[in-house]
C-alpha cells in the first residue's frame, strides 16, 4: 500500500535557528500553525520597529498578518537607490561582516508567489556596530561602509543614480 499526503494536511511551519546551527519548531508557540492553504508569504517591517512581520495568503483564505514581538536584539536594514533602469537595485548583493561570521543577501524583485519590500534585513543579535558592509551592484560597482551602527535603516545610493 502507499500513503499519499495532500497539501492541505500540512500546517504552516516556523523554525527558530540557534547559534549552534540547529532549528526548533516554534510554530504552535508563535500561533503560526494554520492548516489553511497559504501559498504566498512575505516579510517586512510594517511598524518600523526593526522586526520583520509575516503576511501569509492563499486561494480561498483570508490573508493573515503575524506581528513580530521578538525582543531587544539588534538589526540593520538596507534600502538601495540604483541607477536608471534599476532604481531599486535589484540583483545587488550585500555582505555584512558580523565579526564571527559574514552574511550575504541579494535583493530579488519576485520570489515564487510573493514579493516583499525592496530592502535587505539582517539580524545582528547583540552586535551594536557592524564592522564592514560591502555592496556589490549588478554592474560591478562596489560600495563599502565601515563601523555602521545598528537598529537603523541605511540608504545606499549607486554613483549613477538620479539625484
Amino acid at each position: 500500500t502507499s500513503l499519499e499526503v495532500g497539501w492541505d494536511e500540512f500546517s504552516d511551519l516556523l523554525w527558530q535557528g540557534s547559534s549552534t546551527g540547529l532549528f526548533t519548531d516554534v510554530s504552535g508557540v508563535a500561533g503560526f500553525d494554520s492548516l489553511e492553504d497559504h501559498f504566498g508569504l512575505v516579510t517586512g517591517d510594517l511598524d518600523g520597529d526593526g522586526w520583520l512581520e509575516i503576511l501569509t495568503a492563499g486561494p480561498g483564505s483570508t490573508p493573515k498578518l503575524h506581528m513580530n514581538r521578538c525582543g531587544s536584539n539588534s538589526w540593520i536594514e538596507f534600502r538601495l537607490v540604483g541607477p536608471p533602469g534599476n532604481s531599486q537595485g535589484y540583483g545587488t548583493q550585500i555582505e555584512v561582516d558580523l565579526g564571527d561570521r559574514t552574511e550575504l543577501r541579494e535583493l530579488h524583485n519576485l520570489r515564487a508567489t510573493s514579493q516583499g519590500p525592496p530592502r535587505l534585513h539582517f539580524g545582528l543579535g547583540n552586535l551594536q556596530t557592524v564592522p564592514l558592509v560591502r555592496i556589490r551592484w549588478p554592474d560591478g560597482e562596489v560600495t563599502e561602509g565601515h563601523r555602521i551602527g545598528s537598529r537603523r535603516l541605511v540608504t545606499v545610493t549607486h554613483s549613477g543614480a538620479r539625484r
